[in-house]
């Protein structure tokens, strides 16, 4: 992407980027400019970071458990990785 933006900005074209004839233009979902409502919008849904902690929430909740279930969840794999440095699977030798 830094070589196409530093080409563009040099004023050179590059033919790299153009693409064959041959591939076929993906199907539209949708023709609809906007990704999102303007309810999402408002309400601050507009970035996967947003949106992310909803789905988890909702399947926490789906699946009966509490806030602590997760924390003992985490301290758990917290506790395993301890001692391993950067393996994420133990290894006996």
């Amino acid at each position: 992407m830094y070589s196409r933006l530093l080409a563009r900005r040099e004023g050179r074209e590059v033919d790299w980027m153009v693409q064959d004839d041959r591939v076929v233009s993906p199907v539209m979902a949708s023709n609809d400019a906007a990704p999102l409502t303007a309810a999402e919008y408002e309400q601050g849904l507009n970035l996967p970071t947003n949106i992310y902690p909803l789905f988890e929430n909702a399947r926490r909740a789906r699946l009966g458990w509490s806030l602590a279930n997760i924390v003992s969840a985490w301290t758990t794999v917290v506790e395993l990785r301890e001692g391993r440095g950067h393996q994420s699977v133990r290894v006996d030798h």
